[in-house]
């Protein structure tokens, strides 16, 4: 049994492989895909700045405008064209855009110059006035975003530099150099807004990638926790708002988007840590299964509340049955799982160990395993391995919680003196009592599993929902309690305890 599971696992374990290497393929392929779409993207726009530099070039020249005025421009764009040649398309879209402002630049100037050659001395200088106005208001509406942007508010100084002079030529009547500083007021702000807008985009990059590596490490805890697929769903819209912006070059709206989508992962990341994975001195849940453990300090150790419950063991073995007693059901979820044996119990721990080791959940050096003899006496009458029964000394238990003799089913022939429960069969785990620790179910129900041996048998401890007699629940048994591990009985089940593994 023990071969034919461990052959199980391993074709699992290949499975997933497979799996998984077929999708980093994708994810190579698609990383791929964008970087040549993003150098594609790149170059498409190079060429049409180019493209739109020369056409506007070619216009200055065939108006007779002077070499003077083209020089800066020029000298622009043959620095874009190095980088570009250099292989850096990304710093050259950058330089092109700074030689198309240059050129925009000598175009507006050699403009002015013509009108200014052309006007009578009064026209021009009213037009140059209002143009004056006009830059000034340009200046203004270019300056709010970047003032307000604290990545770009103390880069603003020399742009305002120069509109102190261009007020002082207004005032000295100088319009044409007032004019010239404006622009270049104009241009130094057009110039800022380049660069922050290149340096959104790589922050827009960078924090996409990030996102993308939370994301990619949570993936394994998808199916793990019903919160966490809550959480993963507000990620995936948020993301997806990001994609759009990236897509449409709102590289600002896509940054806070990503700061958005990030925090999301960063939140299910800290609930992982502090609420799924089990911390020594709180109790926890097994995500996935809902199994839920209670920490005993004096064992340091994780005991399960309750017996495992059909619905619980179901996720192991999907098909198993708990059948039914004299048409009563032993099967419902929420009922200890019964009719399984000892090894049976082993293999549940061992599936549970390999589960939650796939996904990182186990604290280091501990694993899931049925408990020792001493350990369930321990855990069962709350650190008082000296009393007759786990809630003391006395027969009957003043509290009648606990799920014993089947007297509802047969009253005289299982009766139990002093003693009487609700339950003809085995009950909800919930319902099953609770000792002074919150652990269900430590006396009746059903037996549970120990891995204590004697002549090849193993002891179940606990009595159940059958015992009729009240030494069945004592702690001392007189060795009466050790049944074939190999088969599986209507009122034996079991318990889990998650433990370290040098204290079995």
């Amino acid at each position: 049994n023990e071969f034919d599971i461990a052959l199980k696992s391993y074709r699992q374990a290949l499975a997933c492989l497979d799996v998984a290497e077929k999708k980093l393929k994708e994810l190579m392929a698609d990383e791929a895909a964008r970087k040549q779409a993003l150098t594609q993207r790149y170059k498409q726009r190079v060429d049409q700045l180019r493209k739109e530099f020369d056409t506007i070039r070619k216009q200055l020249v065939a108006d007779k405008c002077t070499p003077e005025i083209l020089a800066p421009a020029d000298k622009a764009a043959k620095q874009a064209e190095i980088v570009c040649a250099a292989g850096n398309l990304a710093d050259g879209f950058k330089r092109w855009q700074e030689a198309l402002i240059e050129l925009k630049n000598s175009q507006a100037e050699w403009q002015a110059h013509k009108e200014t050659s052309k006007m009578e001395d009064k026209l021009i200088r009213q037009r140059m006035a209002q143009q004056c106005v006009d830059l000034q208001e340009k200046y203004q509406k270019l300056r709010k975003p970047l003032a307000q942007d604290p990545l770009t508010q103390k880069k603003l100084d020399q742009a305002d530099a120069l509109t102190r002079k261009a007020i002082q030529a207004q005032k000295s009547n100088n319009v044409k150099q007032a004019i010239n500083l404006w622009q270049a007021a104009i241009n130094e702000l057009q110039r800022i807004e380049t660069a922050r807008q290149f340096d959104i985009s790589r922050q827009a990059r960078k924090m996409r990638s990030e996102v993308n590596e939370l994301r990619e490490e949570l993936k394994k805890w998808e199916g793990w926790d019903p919160t966490i697929a809550e959480q993963l769903v507000q990620y995936d819209v948020v993301a997806a708002m990001a994609r759009d912006e990236m897509k449409r070059l709102d590289f600002r709206k896509a940054c806070l988007r990503f700061a958005e989508a990030k925090k999301i992962l960063l939140d299910i990341r800290k609930t992982i840590e502090e609420k799924i994975k089990p911390t020594p001195g709180k109790d926890f849940t097994v995500g996935k299964t809902g199994i839920e453990m209670v920490w005993i300090p004096a064992l340091k150790m994780w005991v399960g509340r309750y017996e495992i419950r059909n619905r619980e063991y179901r996720l192991y073995q999907s098909n198993h049955s708990s059948q039914a007693m004299e048409g009563l059901s032993l099967d419902k979820d929420e009922q200890p799982v019964c009719y399984v044996s000892y090894y049976d119990a082993v293999a549940y721990c061992a599936w549970l160990n390999k589960i939650c080791e796939e996904v990182g959940v186990l604290p280091k050096n501990y694993r899931f395993r049925l408990p020792t003899k001493d350990e369930w006496i321990f855990f069962a009458t709350c650190g008082h391995p000296q009393r007759k029964f786990p809630w003391g000394d006395e027969w009957p238990p003043k509290e009648q919680v606990w799920n014993f003799a089947n007297q509802e089913i047969f009253p005289r022939d299982w009766r139990l003196h002093g003693y009487r429960d609700p339950y003809p069969v085995t009950c909800d785990v919930r319902k099953s009592g609770k000792n002074e620790w919150g652990l269900y179910g430590i006396s009746g129900n059903v037996w549970e599993w120990t891995s204590d041996t004697f002549n090849g048998k193993r002891a179940v401890y606990g009595g159940s929902w059958a015992s009729t007699v009240p030494d069945l629940m004592k702690i001392d048994l007189k060795g009466k309690n050790y049944t074939d591990p190999q088969r599986g009985y209507d009122n034996v089940g079991f318990r889990i305890v998650l433990a370290p593994k040098n204290t079995r």
